[in-house]
């Protein structure tokens, strides 16, 4: 299996040296990148503007990028030896007309996944966008591109006797799961139990760690390196076996590090790999 990286917490490494980082993240045996990529209506419109303002803010255009400049980044990612298979849709991609927009890039750009995150608790609010997922997921289906949707903690929670991740799942059978196991184990969730449970649907794994006593109040400070925290790393990549992911399905998601980041990630990178041969013996 080889093994990716999202570029969520790599964003000031790139905005400093987009090259460089690139071939620090080679050789620490990274094989793949996921962008994010901001779909607008008009890329000279308002909303354009604000979305690409609200990356800049948080320091994130090293790696969420408007669709106007997304496909020379994927072309110098994949001109540096790195795949790109999926793209998180920054902002409503999967909504007309933008999902007409979102078929196109796909098709030029070779995308085989979408993913989207809507770091929601309320099945009552995201009841309100499943008609527009669910065609969403068919369309992109149609053109040879499949819809995931990426969990954090809050789409776990509970409410109404279920939550929100089993009701998207139940609902829009052609969506498919990133599923992020670290925030399973921050939900206080059993990852294997997920796992098993929707098997046949997960096409990625993204792997961040926590430290022990992980909660809100220190959020943004509980991040370690993959196989330093308090994730069951070991039995994730056994379960990941009967899985069928993607051949570039485990994907470091780390937001950020308590220490140093590409020190964080060689030790994810090696962590994640030990596992796995140890899985096979």
């Amino acid at each position: 299996m080889q093994i990716g990286i999202n570029t969520y917490g790599l964003s000031k490494y790139m905005i400093k040296d987009f090259n460089g980082t690139l071939e620090q993240l080679k050789r620490t045996g990274i094989s793949s990148i996921e962008p994010m990529v901001i779909f607008a209506e008009n890329e000279k419109s308002e909303e354009a503007l604000q979305a690409y303002q609200e990356a800049e803010k948080m320091q994130m255009t090293g790696g969420a990028w408007p669709k106007w400049m997304a496909g020379e980044k994927i072309q110098a990612v994949r001109d540096a030896g790195l795949q790109i298979r999926s793209v998180h849709m920054y902002g409503p991609g999967w909504k007309q007309p933008l999902l007409d927009q979102a078929v196109v890039f796909a098709k030029e750009q070779k995308i085989l996944y979408y993913v989207l995150s809507l770091n929601e608790s309320s099945i009552e609010k995201v009841k309100e966008e499943i008609p527009g997922i669910l065609e969403a997921a068919k369309v992109l289906k149609e053109n040879g591109v499949e819809l995931l949707i990426h969990n954090h903690e809050t789409e776990l929670q509970d409410d109404q006797g279920t939550c929100v991740l089993e009701v998207l799942l139940e609902e829009i059978p052609e969506l498919r799961l990133e599923l992020d196991v670290g925030w399973v184990k921050y939900a206080g969730k059993n990852c294997s139990e997920i796992m098993r449970k929707y098997k046949d649907r997960v096409r990625m794994i993204h792997f961040k760690d926590i430290s022990e006593g992980a909660s809100p109040k220190n959020r943004n400070a509980c991040f370690t390196a993959i196989g330093e925290g308090c994730i069951p790393l070991a039995e994730i990549i056994k379960e990941s076996k009967d899985m069928k992911l993607d051949e570039f399905g485990y994907v470091i998601d780390q937001d950020h590090s308590s220490g140093d980041m590409m020190r964080d990630i060689c030790v994810g990178v090696r962590n994640i790999t030990g596992c796995s041969k140890a899985s096979k013996d």
